[in-house]
């Protein structure tokens, strides 16, 4: 092992962080002395936390190793809570009855009756000292302790709907895990995370708050399970809600990368829409006034599904004249639509923007966007390498065109005429 080349072991390192880097890493430290030193950096680089009492206790024995300490530069933080739903009591006699008609049908053993029995047990003691958790001062305490000894941690990573973190506590607490005892809630959990920000001793350069994106896992198993009633509705309006009630009270000088999601499902969510999508307006402008060594800006701007295309254009306006552009390099606007393109084009053409990289998705057909484009070009591009655009259709597909040599005008066919693409020349991406 120790005639092998840093360059390789290095490399090995880091495909297991790719595909398992919650066990993977954690056991590549236990092979030898070796690896121990070369993977401790990258296992705890970025921490995993959610508000579970595990998870918690996790995160204070950690802060207080200073050999483990110096690596931490990030927190991934997941508002999964544990929960009861409203018929819990009736779904829990269904389900059991319908164990024994399995038991009398063959079907399972016997023993998978005792189990349901203990998980729904433990389920009754785990939801008691969640709920310990959350009226007792416990979790405030625990954090703010925790972070003040973080003095590496820069970067903040909220992901509304994390599938992974949290997963491997509720998956080994319950053998037989009912989907509905969980869920993202964004009303809770978030505001004690947002109080504990400010022991951090050092201001933020990263923030995100998103959702997740990564749907594929060698370890499916690992993974909580989730759909679109998994997220409620009026989680879009809670999560902004907290985000809003907060921006004030957090420091943004240090800001350099941000990403900002509204809902993945803002246009079906018409209950509290039109609050949360002020609030979404208002807390992302007050980031942008505070924020000006800004270099890479990943948004998503959602129309309001209420209002007028002129009451959206105007809100879009009015965001955009907020961003900081002097030091931004990397621009991705996401859920654009046709009428904003004139705004847009007056962003892009500040003179004070001279991004390297651009990306725009849109919920629109390729070619309404030819004329867009067709503005854009210009020989000034002396900084741009990379200019993406993509197009969705329903929920799964999409095609992406790398627009740069046209927009710098290297080449005059343009990639979004529907007379050059008529046969689909763009990159499909499932």
């Amino acid at each position: 092992m120790e005639t092998l080349p840093l360059e390789l072991l290095d490399q090995i390192i880091t495909n297991v962080a790719i595909f398992d880097r919650e066990d993977g890493l954690c056991n590549l430290r236990l092979v030898n002395k070796q690896f121990n030193n070369l993977t401790t950096p990258k296992t705890f680089a970025s921490i995993s936390l959610w508000l579970g009492s595990k998870s918690l206790r996790k995160l204070a024995e950690l802060s207080k190793h200073r050999g483990i300490v110096q690596y931490v530069k990030a927190i991934r933080f997941s508002p999964l809570q544990f929960h009861t739903p409203h018929d819990a009591r009736q779904s829990s006699s269904l389900k059991y009855h319908e164990l024994e008609k399995q038991v009398e049908r063959g079907e399972i053993e016997p023993s998978q009756l005792l189990q349901y029995v203990d998980d729904d047990t433990q389920h009754g003691r785990f939801l008691k000292a969640q709920e310990l958790l959350y009226t007792s001062s416990a979790v405030n305490r625990v954090l703010k302790a925790a972070f003040q000894r973080l003095d590496m941690v820069r970067t903040i990573d909220i992901v509304l709907d994390c599938r992974i973190t949290g997963s491997n506590e509720l998956t080994t607490t319950f053998n037989m895990l009912d989907c509905n005892r969980y869920r993202w809630d964004q009303d809770n959990p978030l505001p004690f995370l947002f109080e504990a920000l400010d022991a951090l001793p050092s201001p933020l350069s990263t923030f995100r708050f998103r959702y997740d994106n990564d749907t594929t896992s060698n370890h499916q198993t690992k993974y909580l399970k989730r759909s679109r009633k998994k997220v409620a509705y009026e989680a879009s309006y809670l999560g902004t809600r907290m985000l809003a009630l907060y921006t004030k009270k957090i420091d943004w000088t240090r800001l350099e990368d941000l990403e900002l999601h509204y809902s993945e499902r803002a246009q079906h969510d018409y209950q509290n829409h039109e609050d949360g999508f002020d609030q979404y307006l208002a807390a992302t402008a007050d980031i942008f006034r505070k924020s000006s060594r800004l270099k890479s800006l990943r948004l998503q701007v959602p129309s309001n599904a209420l209002a007028s295309d002129l009451w959206n254009s105007h809100a879009f306006n009015r965001l955009m004249g907020e961003i900081p552009l002097s030091r931004l390099t990397s621009l991705a606007l996401l859920d654009l639509s046709i009428w904003i393109v004139d705004l847009l084009t007056k962003l892009i053409k500040e003179r004070t923007f001279t991004p390297r990289t651009i990306y725009l998705e849109c919920f629109d057909e390729a070619a309404y966007w030819a004329s867009f484009l067709e503005a854009q070009r210009r020989i000034q591009w002396n900084d741009l390498k990379s200019f993406r655009m993509c197009f969705f259709s329903g929920e799964s597909w999409r095609c992406c065109y790398d627009v740069t040599s046209y927009v710098r005008m290297q080449t005059e066919e343009n990639p979004l005429d529907p007379g050059i693409n008529d046969d689909g020349d763009g990159i499909a991406d499932s």
